[in-house]
């Protein structure tokens, strides 16, 4: 400008850049500019649906988790079964391998002379040295099948449960081949019990050895 005239809109030194534009414009405050609200979200529709698919898969899963309770419990009440079979095989077929007499009428027996708890005498089995009652009494809806020994040289024991789980509509039953004898040549007794979550009934059968030590007989006599 002539005589170095002063643009009134420019002061001296507030030009930094040399391109004419104002140093101080631009500094300081910078402009934001907030976004759009929108109306984002789940319509009814949506929602009703994913509650429906949501009870679907939460009952699969709940038949699912019963059914595993379930098996697990057959399981439990399987293996309980099959250790009280075991146990009564045991007893019974040493007991009645020694014994002396098989004694299977009803009435009192010698280790259990006062029932109180509606105890049936199955069968009595004497053996050299004591003498065991077997019994079964009604409990809870099922039967529980005891042993019971007693002797002058061992006490008497309290009855020991052998089989918890009977069935108390099918009580277990003791029966000699031949019927008429149980000590005789070549006879043998068996016990039959139906556990109550079994289909089929489950019996042991043992040989005295007082039966398979006796001396046959023939119609002839002996030579």
């Amino acid at each position: 400008m002539p005589g170095g005239a002063i643009d009134a809109g420019k002061e001296p030194g507030n030009d930094p850049t040399g391109d004419g534009r104002d140093g101080c414009r631009g500094t300081g405050a910078t402009s934001s500019r907030r976004p759009a609200r929108t109306e984002g979200g789940f319509t009814l529709a949506e929602v009703v649906l994913t509650m429906a698919i949501l009870g679907v898969i939460t009952a699969a899963l709940a038949a699912v988790i019963i059914a595993v309770f379930r098996n697990d419990g057959g399981a439990a009440t399987s293996v309980t079964d099959a250790r009280d079979a075991q146990l009564v095989a045991t007893y019974f077929t040493r007991d009645v391998e020694s014994a002396t007499s098989v004694d299977t009428s009803p009435g009192r027996m010698a280790c259990l002379q006062d029932p109180d708890n509606g105890q049936q005498k199955l069968v009595e089995i004497t053996r050299p040295d004591v003498t065991v009652d077997y019994y079964w009494t009604p409990a809870a809806g099922v039967s529980v099948l005891y042993r019971q020994s007693c002797g002058r040289r061992h006490g008497s024991s309290n009855g020991a449960p052998l089989a918890r789980t009977l069935s108390s509509n099918d009580p277990p039953t003791v029966s000699c081949t031949p019927a008429a004898q149980c000590l005789g040549s070549g006879s043998s007794v068996t016990l039959s019990l139906q556990m109550a979550n079994e289909s089929e009934p489950y019996s042991v059968t043992a040989n005295p050895r007082a039966a398979l030590s006796s001396p046959s007989t023939t119609s002839g006599g002996r030579d």
